[in-house]
């Protein structure tokens, strides 16, 4: 009953939700290669980039400058990512080392952090002390000061890991895994918590934990979404249910929602517990590689093959901007931490920023 009220409540506030305009703000952010990832720093001031031109950059998200020196690899950079502090970046390469910069500089901050295979993605604990890799069949931690490795890999011997993330509390990490599993692992012992969390006949390309750490949500390429019980392992309400592979899967701030991301040409928002979806289907004409509500869980932004991104009201499903549009596919599209703006990543070897041109979303 208090998800269905929620539920309501949340689709009463999204129609006040005026529509905005969003647009460029500056030029767009230059590159030789593909650009497969951007992400805001913590404080919204600055953009970090990643491209298949094996480099990652640092951007000033209000003049779209860029910060220091080219953060350099030797292939492709698959994933970037500030710390929590937004003081160091780390970034993964498939040319099998992570890395952590000094943001400002772009000098690096540790060695080299060293593989055997690619590394798919890489993350920093809450604290900003570790940093957790996926590459090969394993996850593994490490120490962000020292480049050192922590503890033993957690490996899923049947299948490739495809990304790692820290619970907010930093006491465990999740793994998605070809082996269409993801599973949970507690950091200090190395091994796993409660039961795998299973999509037969799936690849499970992403997993992440809600705010509060007692809930994990996987998507796969079973065509489904789930949630899970962090501790137990347990799936907690029935899948959701795409028509095509669901390329990624996000909470809500509050944690009473997801909203999935699908080869089916739709993004949906889904109540956490019924599984139902809230509102119509989230329409692109291509495959939607990513999506990911607002700070304020008011909004979605949606990244999609058919070269746009979208904003939508997260509620009633209705469009609050006009396509933001790239010139080949868009691989990722996130909000800034004080909402104000958005970033969006493409294969037409740019990124964009993006501001709400009316109503209350920014100045």
């Amino acid at each position: 009953m208090k998800i269905r009220l929620a539920g309501f409540l949340l689709f009463f506030v999204c129609l006040a939700v005026p529509a905005d305009t969003f647009s460029p703000v500056g030029a767009p952010l230059l590159h030789q290669g593909a650009v497969v990832l951007a992400a805001f720093s913590p404080d919204s001031r600055r953009v970090v980039t990643a491209s298949e031109d094996g480099t990652a950059r640092v951007w000033d998200a209000a003049t779209g400058a860029p910060v220091g020196a080219p953060l350099q690899h030797k292939d492709m950079v698959l994933w970037a990512a500030f710390s929590p502090d937004g003081r160091h970046v780390v970034t993964a390469s498939a040319d099998k080392t992570a890395r952590i910069w000094d943001a400002a500089t772009g000098r690096p901050a540790s060695m080299p952090l060293p593989h055997e295979h690619w590394v798919f993605t890489a993350a920093f604990s809450s604290d900003g002390r570790r940093v957790v890799t996926a590459s090969g069949r394993a996850a593994q931690m490490w120490d962000a000061n020292t480049g050192k490795p922590l503890g033993l890999p957690v490996e899923h011997p049947q299948g490739d890991v495809l990304m790692a993330a820290f619970s907010p509390d930093g006491r465990r990490i999740v793994t998605a895994s070809a082996d269409d599993t993801a599973r949970i692992w507690d950091t200090t012992a190395g091994q796993p918590v409660g039961a795998a969390l299973q999509h037969p006949g799936g690849f499970v390309f992403s997993a992440a934990f809600s705010a509060d750490g007692h809930r994990v949500v996987t998507a796969s390429a079973d065509k489904t979404a789930r949630v899970w019980d962090a501790d137990t392992g347990k799936p907690l309400g029935a899948p959701m249910q795409h028509q095509g592979f669901v390329r990624s899967a996000a909470f809500s701030p509050d944690g009473h929602y997801v909203v999935t991301a699908s080869a089916d040409k739709t993004a949906r928002v889904w109540e956490v517990g019924s599984s139902k979806p809230v509102g119509p289907p989230l329409q692109h004409q291509d495959r939607v590689e990513s999506a990911v509500f607002s700070p304020d869980g008011r909004r979605v932004v949606t990244a999609s093959r058919d070269k746009t991104a979208r904003v939508w009201e997260a509620g009633s499903g209705k469009p609050l901007s006009g396509p933001l549009q790239h010139q080949d596919r868009v691989e990722t599209a996130a909000f800034s931490p004080d909402g104000h703006r958005v970033v969006t990543a493409s294969r037409d070897k740019t990124a964009r920023l993006w501001k709400a041109g009316g109503g209350n979303q920014g100045k």
